[in-house]
């Protein structure tokens, strides 16, 4: 009887599965964002990737969203542009703001977050830059 128990338990813990997630990460994958305030309204910039392997560049406000599809290699060089742009803002531009800090501007990058400040005279206008390329391909 001992020896059915034992070989009762080995088979239930045999076939006992661990709880697994569902999370897929691959699916609606956001490469990069960037959230600021325009008029006093929160706005938003991100490219993400479809499980398919298209490409969207969404740009959103509190109120509403739109999104362009752009082909995977534009896709790519836009990521790589903001990737050295995030390292290089985040790693080894300096910052020089004196006031306060108000985070005006978030960046994301694959999960990895960086705010700056709206007085940081360095960095604030690349921002922007980057901002204002984006909207060229909104159209």
């Amino acid at each position: 009887m001992k020896i059915l128990m034992i070989l009762a338990l080995f088979t239930f813990q045999a076939f006992a599965q661990e709880k697994i997630s569902n999370n897929d990460l691959r699916t609606d994958l956001e490469l990069f964002s960037i959230k600021y305030k325009k008029k006093k309204e929160l706005a938003k910039i991100s490219l993400k990737r479809s499980k398919q392997g298209s490409h969207q560049l969404i740009f959103g406000k509190e109120s509403e969203d739109t999104s362009t599809k752009i082909d995977s290699q534009e896709a790519i060089e836009i990521d790589q542009s903001f990737s050295d742009t995030f390292i290089h803002l985040k790693y080894i531009l300096e910052s020089n703001f004196t006031k306060k800090c108000k985070n005006e501007i978030e960046l994301s990058l694959r999960g990895e977050i960086f705010q700056i400040c709206s007085d940081d005279e360095s960095r604030e206008p690349i921002v922007k830059e980057i901002i204002e390329k984006l909207k060229k391909k909104k159209a």
